[in-house]
């Protein structure tokens, strides 16, 4: 079985799958060659953090596996909330998911889009895995202090601020992760383009999700004024969101696909 799903210098080669089904029914497209001693490296270094954190920080760790924010049922008064978002408990969910994005970028938009743009300057896989890391790291870290600027501007108390903040990237994280899986398993059985629609389509749920449960929560938590509310929240959640998708991904696909190729 290793012989029959590898090739040599152990790169994976995702597109073997064609051989066990009949492409007249699912369509199958030649995958990009993975190289698994890098692959390997990644996961190990994410899987180490993640255990890192469930030992020491195991309480917040619930809080983000647990899904139960689908049911707005907490007010604000858990020690969830509590903390700061220059903690290592907020730090290092963060610096995960931006390692796994970066990864899901890194093996497969990049093979695709970027190649070109990587390969210009000589970057190595593991150097562009840690670039992408870094940029959404940082990306992350904007978005959550756009929240609580432009909520002071607006008058928002420093509780509501910090729910809306913590709420984001729970959200976030539990719905990125699930898309994350649901857009390899779409690639592992049809093609790339099919599952990169099924991913980019994902994305903007998850956007108009988000801004619909701030809503509700806000509202649930203290009686604020509903214009004002989503006045806010068409700032930094839909415009935000939005432009980062269309001006960020799309803009650098289409720079990759037309500049550099």
């Amino acid at each position: 079985m290793t012989f029959l799903f590898t090739e040599r210098y152990m790169d994976i080669n995702t597109g073997h799958i064609s051989i066990f089904l009949d492409n007249n029914i699912v369509n199958i497209k030649d995958k990009v060659i993975h190289n698994y001693d890098y692959l390997l490296i990644m996961v190990v270094i994410i899987c180490l953090l993640i255990i890192y954190y469930k030992e020491n920080f195991n309480k917040y760790y619930r809080k983000y596996i647990d899904g139960k924010f689908f049911y707005v049922s907490q007010l604000g008064d858990d020690f969830f909330y509590k903390k700061s978002i220059y903690s290592y408990s907020t730090i290092i969910p963060i610096l995960v998911i931006s390692l796994i994005l970066s990864l899901a970028s890194s093996y497969i938009v990049k093979d695709i889009y970027l190649n070109s743009y990587f390969g210009e300057f000589g970057f190595s896989e593991i150097s562009a895995w840690l670039i992408i890391a870094i940029i959404l790291f940082i990306y992350t870290y904007i978005r959550l202090l756009a929240f609580i600027f432009i909520g002071r501007l607006f008058g928002f108390e420093n509780k509501i601020l910090k729910i809306i903040v913590f709420d984001f990237l729970r959200i976030t994280i539990f719905l990125l992760l699930v898309n994350v899986f649901v857009f390899f398993l779409f690639y592992f059985v049809t093609d790339f383009e099919f599952a990169k629609k099924i991913f980019e389509t994902n994305r903007y749920i998850i956007i108009f999700y988000r801004f619909l449960y701030f809503l509700v929560r806000i509202r649930k938590i203290k009686h604020i004024n509903l214009f004002k509310i989503i006045f806010y929240l068409s700032i930094t959640e839909l415009f935000f969101s939005l432009i980062t998708l269309l001006l960020g991904y799309d803009g650098l696909r289409f720079f990759s696909i037309n500049r550099l190729s």
